[in-house]
């Protein structure tokens, strides 16, 4: 069983793809340390699929995603990992 609770809403993060932006403190695996992870939930466009299958806006959120993690670790101090959900 893992635990999980929201720290902070409301990073200010902003890009195309992403619908909202949050920190949650979720325990690994043996519950032996907490870590801190950016979620970041995107819009999905079924427009911008290209023909070889691949999504388009997928492909710009992670090539934008280290700088959207150091934004949010400006703010918010470090982050162990992103977690990207999708609506």
């Amino acid at each position: 069983m893992f635990t999980t609770r929201q720290l902070q809403r409301n990073l200010g993060i902003t890009h195309p793809s992403v619908r909202d932006a949050y920190l949650k403190t979720v325990s690994n695996r043996d519950h032996t340390k907490l870590e801190d992870v950016l979620v970041l939930e995107t819009y999905h466009d079924d427009g911008k699929q290209e023909l070889d299958g691949f999504d388009t806006y997928l492909i710009e959120l992670l090539n934008d995603l280290e700088d959207l993690k150091n934004k949010a670790e400006a703010k918010v101090g470090h982050i162990d990992r992103v977690d990207i959900c999708h609506h």
